[in-house]
């Protein structure tokens, strides 16, 4: 059924790869369903809530861009976004954060359209190959800042914004090391390699103290968890103000989070189908 689907063979794969491919993709990005909730929380949404969306987000967004697109491409909110929304939007202008979603669902309404007529696709088409590839990276070096931020081998700086933490700390060691065993991973080609060294590096973070003391890694007791409520959804669900976005006059928020919208997922986009071959600088649309 599956190589039916999907065609497997014909791409030159097969389950297991399939398989080893999602389990990996799911590790290096499972960071967002703590990152994201962190940083929406700042603008007072529950941060609960928060996960839960995050997660039914991302997990319908990958189904339906295997299924309807057939692309081997996971989907997660995006990290400048919610930076953005959190700390602009929401901590310097003083906009609650309800009228805020509602720029961003009136932002998502005009990407959907974009999306659907030639717009879109001509504008990614019409960027010279170079920019594609810089927004890729740019993507690539926020996300690693975020990373090297949180575990502090970046730190904030009076005098340069930003500067180098103290390195010889015990989980900044870690973490440099499970980077130095991933990127030879990457660069020998080992299947299951990046999986194994995420792996490994959160069981040793059990045994790695952090800034504060505590593990690095803590693992909750099974008693402990517990499955979301429908009350907790709703704190979270169903809660845009539009009668204050109009108020307000949003117009110019709702543009940029549509701006970053088309950039952000276009340079996603074209680094990944670089990476598979499908664009290159003959070749500048997918195939």
């Amino acid at each position: 059924m599956l190589e039916k689907m999907f065609n497997l063979q014909e791409r030159g794969t097969d389950l297991r790869t399939e398989v080893v491919a999602g389990v990996t993709t799911f590790a290096t990005m499972a960071y967002i369903l703590f990152l994201n909730p962190f940083i929406l929380s700042q603008a007072g949404m529950n941060g609960a809530a928060v996960l839960i969306a995050s997660a039914l987000a991302a997990a319908f967004g990958t189904i339906l861009i295997g299924l309807i697109a057939d692309l081997p491409f996971a989907m997660a909110p995006g990290m400048g976004m919610n930076a953005y929304f959190a700390f602009t939007v929401c901590g310097q202008m003083k906009i609650p954060w309800q009228t805020a979603l509602a720029a961003v669902f009136l932002d998502g309404c005009i990407f959907l359209a974009i999306s659907v007529l030639p717009l879109r696709e001509k504008m990614i088409k019409d960027i010279p190959y170079n920019i594609k590839l810089a927004a890729s990276a740019a993507i690539g070096l926020f996300i690693t800042l975020i990373g090297l931020r949180n575990v502090g081998i970046v730190i904030n700086s009076e005098a340069t914004s930003v500067t180098m933490g103290h390195v010889l700390q015990p989980a900044i060691l870690l973490t440099l090391l499970a980077t130095m065993v991933g990127g030879l991973c990457l660069q020998y080609n080992i299947r299951g390699g990046l999986l194994m060294t995420l792996l490994g590096t959160t069981v040793a973070g059990l045994f790695v103290p952090g800034p504060k003391g505590a593990p690095v890694t803590t693992w909750v007791p099974f008693s402990q968890w517990q499955w979301p409520s429908w009350e907790l959804f709703r704190q979270g669900a169903f809660q845009l103000d539009f009668h204050g976005a109009e108020q307000l006059g949003l117009a110019m928020i709702v543009f940029t989070f549509t701006f970053v919208s088309l950039f952000d997922t276009a340079g996603t986009f074209v680094g990944l189908a670089t990476k598979l071959g499908w664009i290159n600088e003959e070749q500048q649309t997918f195939p």
